[in-house]
């Protein structure tokens, strides 16, 4: 036989059962390459005999470590076939010929079921495993779409799809639940092809039987606010897994322009302190940054936010908003507002001007001891007055221009005329 002569009589679809316990937190995602499974073992099918052997509807199988396994199909006769290093008949003790295999291993032949074969096969495993992932090609030239679907029991994990290069090479195929060992069953099978979709062969079947050491980051907290020409610290938790224990290096992207990041230390083992300065000019707004870490083969990450102000002017005022309440139309409410310079040089101070936005000028006045410099650690006060003329409501502004950032200083203020009972 060879792999472009078509075998009805024989089927396989690879049903893997992974023994496993929870089901909820599954994260079974696909994988296409043995280096992204990571397996620990394998299952060959050389143990079930050599090129040729017909295949009986249930069969024991054991891992190269030792893990035992119950191989059971809906019927006899797949066959065992050995890849050749050349097509036949040139190659002997051979039977299958395809490009993606490697020559001499030993494959699983089968009947797809589209054709009416002896599948599936349902491989029951001794204790659970966290993946499994094999190569698999369609008997007929040409290119082909194979499916492996996973389960927990008897709730679908999910199904994942790929297709082969238009020459119909042997593609890895395999899932993995990053969660541990959750996956109690997975199926192979042929889903589309060049043609017909007929005989299908699966190589061995790699296992992922052990967790990876490995290790999460997080930030507390994970969202900071800095005005421009400040800083602000976020604490980077490295959490290990299954064992690790060695040095991360962190790193941070999507900073915004004149941002920048410093983890101390770094690289760390348990916590490392992130100080995000931000220059006078860094760019407002808020962004998200990317916090990774990084220590050999492993990376993981972990989002912040991070908003950028304008920068925070040393100069406050308190109260920051004035209401005079009720009034008696006629007499006078007066309020105090004081300004203070928590700097550490001089600003100055000026001009200081009332906008009215509710009712008549002449309603409000002021007067303020201010002087043209406020010195560092200094206040000046100013006065606020209120006469209503009229029933009703009035609003101002008080502005005060300084040489500081945030400049001007806006202190809305409020009053209502009444009448005199």
């Amino acid at each position: 036989m060879s792999k472009f002569l078509r075998c009805r009589q024989f089927y396989v679809v690879a049903v893997l059962l992974l023994v496993a316990t929870a089901v909820w937190a599954d994260a079974v995602v696909e994988v296409t390459s043995q280096s992204g499974l990571g397996p620990d073992s394998s299952i060959s099918w050389l143990q079930l005999g050599a090129d040729q052997t017909q295949v009986p509807a249930s069969a024991s199988v054991v891992s190269n470590h030792g893990l035992s396994a119950t191989v059971t199909l809906a019927g006899a006769n797949s066959v065992v076939s050995v890849v050749c290093a050349l097509a036949p008949p040139l190659s002997t003790n051979c039977s299958w010929n395809g490009a993606g295999f490697t020559a001499g291993d030993s494959l699983l032949w089968t009947t797809n079921a589209f054709g009416g074969g002896n599948g599936p096969v349902t491989v029951t495993f001794a204790s659970g495993v966290i993946g499994a992932g094999a190569l698999l090609q369609s008997d007929v030239p040409g290119p082909f779409t194979a499916s492996i679907e996973a389960f927990n029991g008897g709730t679908s994990l999910g199904t994942f799809t790929e297709a082969s290069d238009g020459s119909g090479d042997a593609i890895y195929l395999g899932l993995k639940d990053n969660t541990g060992a959750n996956i109690t069953s997975v199926v192979y099978s042929l889903t589309a092809c060049a043609s017909l979709c007929a005989d299908f062969a699966v190589d061995a079947v790699d296992l992922a039987t052990a967790a990876v050491a490995n290790f999460s980051i997080s930030a507390s907290p994970n969202s900071v606010t800095v005005a421009q020409g400040s800083s602000g610290t976020s604490t980077i938790t490295i959490t290990p897994s299954n064992g690790f224990s060695g040095n991360v290096t962190l790193s941070a992207s999507g900073l915004p322009s004149g941002v920048t990041a410093i983890f101390n230390p770094n690289p760390a083992t348990t916590t490392s302190t992130l100080t995000l300065t931000a220059t006078a000019t860094a760019a407002t707004g808020t962004v998200t940054v990317t916090i990774s870490g990084t220590s050999g083969a492993l990376t993981n990450s972990t989002n912040l936010s991070l908003t950028v102000t304008g920068a925070a002017s040393p100069v406050t005022v308190s109260p920051t908003s004035v209401n005079f309440g009720n009034v008696i139309v006629g007499r006078l409410g007066k309020k105090v507002v004081t300004v203070t310079n928590n700097g550490t040089t001089k600003v100055a101070i000026g001009p200081i001007t009332l906008t009215v936005t509710t009712g008549d000028t002449s309603q409000f006045g002021l007067d303020h001891n201010c002087s043209p410099m406020l010195r560092p650690g200094k206040s000046c006060t100013i006065g606020v007055t209120f006469r209503p003329d009229a029933v009703g409501p009035d609003a101002a502004t008080l502005n005060i221009v300084t040489s500081a950032p945030g400049s001007p200083l806006e202190v809305p203020i409020t009053g209502a005329g009444v009448k005199k009972h």
